[in-house]
Parts: C-alpha cells; structure tokens; sequence
C-alpha cells in the first residue's frame, strides 16, 4: 500500500531547520502530566510514555517525555520502573498505584531533569530523574521541618544503568 501526502508538505519539509533543537537545561521543572501511552520496542521491551507539559518559566509549554519500562531482559530495569512508577503516583499526590494510569492526567508535580551521557552518536537526552510532590503546582515547603526545597520523592538508583 502506498501513502501519499501533499507536495507542498514534501517542499516545506525539505526546508525545514533540523538544527533547531534545543536540549532542555537540566533543573527542576513544574508540569502538567499530558498523556500516557502504552510503548513498546521492536526488542519487545514494553512500557508506559508520559508526557509532560512544562507549566511555567522559561520553558513553559515544552515537552518532557519518560518512558518506564515493565517489560525488558534486564531485571534492574523493571525493578527501577516499578519503583518510579510508586515514586510518580506519590509526587502526583496519589497514594497508590493504580491499574488505571489515566488517573495520572492533569495531574501537577515538579521533575528533575538531568542529561544522559552521550551515546554512541553523540546524542544528549534530557531524563526524568526525580519527582517531587507539588501542591497546586507550586512547590510545597515544609514549614515544620522549615525545608527551601520541595519534599523530594527520592530516586535511590539515579544512575542505574539503562540498556
């Protein structure tokens, strides 16, 4: 079966600006959860995608996307998975995972956003490292332990490898 689109489409994607990309800077971010989807590999690894939308600052309205993988050979990967599953239904507010990930839909809550090393092609990424819980998608400070930071839903295998 062939697909055909538009002339005009072919034209203007042939001028398009590859270079435009830009790497979001590693930080904390405030976002919106915008979409979860099933993923899967063509190695058979499947999972959950999110996307996030960056609520505020400079950023706003950029994308974030994290992918956890519950379906992979590799043990780690899927125990990590699960754990960042629990560690984002807790920054989203909900207090247990849910079969149902729709529930995570317009939730709020702050991410950190650190980069990969680059690969073999040299590509950076920009990777979901930690949740942090947000209240109305502002920082929530802790004023009985009188904390400047957001209570952090700790990532104890950050730089565990992913294969």
């Amino acid at each position: 079966m062939t697909i055909k689109i538009d002339a005009s489409i072919v034209s203007d994607a042939n001028d398009a600006d590859v270079s435009s990309f830009e790497l979001l800077p590693a930080g904390e971010y405030q976002v919106v959860v915008t979409d979860v989807e099933s993923s899967e590999s063509r190695n058979g690894s499947s999972g959950i995608k999110l996307t996030y939308t960056i609520a505020n600052g400079n950023q706003k309205g950029k994308k974030v996307f994290d992918t956890l993988t519950f379906i992979h050979h590799n043990d780690q990967v899927v125990q990590i998975a699960k754990s960042n599953l629990k560690r984002l239904f807790l920054a989203c507010g909900l207090k247990e995972v849910n079969t149902d990930m729709s529930v995570l839909i317009k939730k709020k809550m702050i991410i950190t956003v650190k980069h990969s090393e680059p690969n073999e092609k040299g590509n950076v990424y920009a990777n979901v490292k930690k949740y942090h819980f947000s209240e109305d998608g502002v920082a929530r400070v802790a004023a009985e332990n009188k904390e400047s930071k957001p209570k952090l839903v700790e990532d104890e295998e950050e730089d565990a490898p992913w294969c």
